[in-house]
């Protein structure tokens, strides 16, 4: 995946003068990072609306009925 690629190398040069944070950056999950993004963000799958719908339930303030 060119994004993972591109900011791995982008994290590592930022890196390169913390060592805390180059830590860091070496310590993360490359691979799942991948996973995540390619389920979450870049899903093919349109989730666009259901057929058919209507307006959502309400309950009035003041109950018509104080039974």
């Amino acid at each position: 995946m060119d994004i993972i690629d591109s900011n791995k190398t982008r994290m590592a040069r930022l890196s390169a003068s913390n060592a805390e944070l180059f830590e860091q950056v070496q310590a993360l999950d490359w691979d799942e990072l991948t996973s995540a993004l390619d389920e979450c963000v870049f899903k093919k799958d349109p989730l666009g609306l259901p057929h058919e719908y209507g307006p959502a339930s309400y309950f009035p303030h003041v109950p018509e009925d104080p039974e």
